[in-house]
């Protein structure tokens, strides 16, 4: 029993990894945040992000961090230079470079701009976008006093359900070394009851 249980994390991972959940339907082609232990994507925070927003942030650059090697930077909107959007895309620089994809943690002017907003949202509620290149991840957060972690909720969402990565707390560290880190590009489909 001893020698299957170290073998499981590794089985268990690996299937998750590999195989995304229903919910997310794949759209068009796929966005790239690591090659090769480099980061090609940056993540995008509000001027004054919620604290909810704040922290998604953090644990969505560790995991990625933790499966790719790769820290992605983690900005602020001031931070973006010569910002443009057009039709769903955005071009910005950063200091150290021009990401390719932008990964947009928490409701922000950008992601207004790009038609992302948590109005409607309810407690605990979640919005989940790719656009050309990037990817929308926010809830209401302070909006809804009673639940203000739905950016979270979303981070981790988007983290389990379109990578596969699950958080568990174990005693041993599982290493993982991903040397392409990428995900289809999708539209979250809630599951309605009738």
């Amino acid at each position: 029993m001893k020698h299957i249980m170290k073998f499981f994390p590794f089985l268990t991972l690996t299937a998750l990894l590999v195989a995304p959940l229903a919910s997310l339907q794949a759209v068009d082609t796929a966005l790239t945040l690591v090659v090769e232990g480099r980061p090609r994507a940056a993540i995008v925070l509000a001027d004054n992000p919620s604290a909810a927003a704040e922290s998604g942030a953090s644990l969505f650059a560790a995991q990625i961090e933790r499966i790719s090697g790769a820290r992605l930077p983690v900005v602020k909107e001031r931070d973006l230079r010569d910002v443009k959007t057009s039709d769903g895309f955005v071009h910005a620089t950063i200091k150290g470079g021009t990401p390719e994809v932008f990964v947009f943690i928490g409701e922000s002017s950008l992601t207004k701009q790009l038609g992302a907003t948590p109005d409607g949202l309810g407690a605990g509620g979640i919005l989940l976008r790719t656009f050309d290149n990037g990817l929308v991840l926010l809830g209401p957060d302070d909006k809804t006093p009673s639940d203000p972690n739905g950016t979270r909720y979303a981070v981790t969402t988007f983290l389990e359900d379109a990578l596969g990565f699950r958080i568990a707390l174990c005693k041993n560290e599982i290493a993982i070394n991903l040397s392409v880190l990428q995900f289809a590009k999708f539209e979250l489909s809630p599951c309605i009851e009738r």
